[in-house]
Order: C-alpha cells, then structure tokens, then sequence
C-alpha cells in the first residue's frame, strides 16, 4: 500500500530548494525558470515578450558551447562535494548563534580539504582548451578584484564587508529552509489528526496564547517546549479557578505545612479537587485508590520533568519512541482545557 502524503507541497519545494541551492534558475520577476536549462528571451527581463527553453538536444553545438558543457559537466560532478561542505558551514553559521557547545567543527575543514582536492583531480581531466576557459575566468576575476582594491581602497572593503555579512545570512537562510521543508511533511500529518476545539468560554490571554504557542511547538517537533507549554497552560487556568476549587487556601496551606521533601504538587491537588466538583472527568477506575493519580496529572509531571529532570523526560518523550506519547500529552491537555472552560463554573 503506497504510502499517504500529507503535503504535495513539500517534495515539490524540496526540489525547487535544489535548484534555488545550486543557481539553477531564472527569475523573470512575474514568474520564474527552474532547472537545469538553458533560457533566453527577448524584450526586457522583467517584462519579457518571449522566453525560450533550450533542452541539451536542442542547442547546437560549436566549439566553446562543448568547452562550457565540460566546465560545467565538470562542476555537476563536484556538486554534491559543494553541498556538503556549504551545509557544514551552514550548520556550524547556525551553532555559532544558538548553541552553548563549542561550534569550531574540524569536518568542516576537512570536507573543503576534500573538495579542492577533488576540484584538482577534475580539472586536471578537462580538455587542454576548457583547462585554459578556466584559467582564464579565474585570472579576470583575481584581476578585477585587485582593481576594486586599489581603484577605491575604502569601497572595496565595504563591499567585502558586506559580502561576509550576505554569506551568513545566505548560510542562515540555506540551514532553515531545509530545515523547515525537512519537517513540512510532519506538520500537516500531525495538524491533520487535530481535531477543532469547541469551548464555552473564551480563555484568558495567557491560557490562549499557552495554548497556541504549545501546538505551534509539537506541530515542529519540539517535545520538551510542548510539555513546559501544556503544564504553564494547564495550571494557568487552575489558577483562574482557584476561587472555587480553593477558596479558603486549604489546599495552599496543606502543601505549605508538609515537611521539605513530603510536599504534595498543589496543582495535581486542584486537579483532584476539579474532577471532584465536576469540572474534570474522573476516569480513574471503580475500587482505584481514591489517592490513585487522575489522567491530568501526567501534564504536570511531564512539564515538571521537562524542566527540572531532562533524561527522564527524554526518555519517556524524546526522540522518534517519544513521538506518539507527545501526542497523548497534548491530547489530554486539549481535552483538560475544553473541559475547564466548558463544563458550568457556577
């Protein structure tokens, strides 16, 4: 049975991204060429009258289109050896930025160590006249770029300035789009099974905006922030009814006075307290414990465990394992936060 897929965009766009990556497109303004073809047109770009695709059979061939065909034959096959050393710099540009662990990765190195030598090889394989084609571009450019420097010594470190600071957001901008294309695939299978939410009541600002920002996170994969969310949002609005679950601070006082180390969690008591007034179900099983612990309360335990014990927290809800027990954990706090904001607070 095929498997189903739940964006048509995104090996769409995965494949638009490749050439985008690798210069392989035209933008006429209105609407652009993608591929590896080549393209001409009359009238102005912008506004062309006609634009005309040339497949690799259709081009006639003369001496110096066979020596550009080489080149870039030449730089096809080294492409791959391109990406990988772009997409280290891409991730090691990103950890500079948001990572606390030393970010000055050695493949990065090697990887450029391992192109040039591959370009060497390569070059050393074309023709004696796309081996001169070459030489040539390369003397012009070192040529004009010595002429900005001494023509306008002040300008030309501007430009190279900002052109350091173009190749990083150019290495920012690569790292996240595939980062985001990576997951667009997951997003929608995940929105997909979301049921619409239905309450009596509008929440309060900050129960809103809890729950908004905690599906934004499970939806990009983001287990640890979803669990600190669901728990922030779930006792946000316990706190709105603390009036009626706790009016006499009973509840307050008892967790207080326990002894350090004993105490109890003064939500997983509000909880209690809500199922007890009717505001939360009681699933808890016939002849259970009437101490035995109510369903919400594995949203503070997870967020508790989020915050304070990482390894235990990962090893219930990280990872690819994890996956599917994150879901139920968002699912309890759906059904938690439509019941606190449905069920009749009179």
């Amino acid at each position: 049975m095929a498997k189903k897929n739940f964006s048509r965009r995104a090996e769409i766009l995965k494949r638009a991204l490749v050439c985008i990556d690798r210069g392989g497109f035209t933008d006429f303004g209105r609407f652009m060429v993608l591929g590896n073809v080549d393209v001409s047109w009359t009238g102005e770009k912008e506004g062309p009258e006609e634009v005309h695709l040339h497949l690799e059979d259709d081009v006639p061939k003369t001496e110096e289109s066979k020596v550009w065909e080489e080149i870039n034959e030449m730089f096809s096959q080294l492409s791959a050896d391109s990406d990988r050393v772009y997409q280290a710099r891409a991730s090691r540009t990103v950890k500079e930025r948001t990572s606390l662990v030393n970010p000055n990765d050695p493949t990065v190195g090697a990887l450029k160590d391992q192109y040039f030598e591959r370009f060497r090889a390569a070059a050393k394989n074309l023709s004696p006249e796309a081996r001169v084609e070459l030489c040539k571009i390369h003397k012009e450019l070192l040529e004009e770029t010595e002429k900005q420097a001494q023509e306008n010594p002040e300008l030309y470190a501007a430009q190279q300035e900002r052109s350091v600071t173009d190749a990083r957001s150019d290495l920012l901008d690569l790292y996240y789009s595939r980062q985001v294309l990576a997951r667009l695939e997951k997003i929608v299978r995940r929105a997909s099974f979301l049921d619409p939410v239905e309450t009596d009541k509008n929440p309060s600002e900050s129960v809103e905006e809890y729950f908004a920002e905690a599906h934004q996170c499970f939806l990009y994969g983001f287990p640890i922030a979803t669990a600190v969310l669901c728990r922030a949002m779930l006792a946000s609005r316990l706190e709105e009814l603390r009036y009626r679950l706790d009016p006499d601070r009973k509840l307050k006082q008892e967790v207080e006075k326990a002894p350090p180390g004993k105490r109890p969690s003064e939500y997983k008591l509000l909880i209690k307290r809500a199922a007890e007034e009717g505001l939360l179900e009681d699933s808890r099983p016939l002849g259970s414990r009437p101490n035995s612990p109510h369903w919400a309360e594995e949203i503070i335990d997870a967020g508790n465990w989020a915050i304070h014990k990482l390894d235990k927290f990962n090893k219930i809800y990280g990872g690819d394992s994890g996956a599917s027990k994150v879901s139920e954990l968002l699912t309890i706090t759906r059904k938690a936060m439509i019941q606190l904001l449905t069920k009749q607070q009179g």
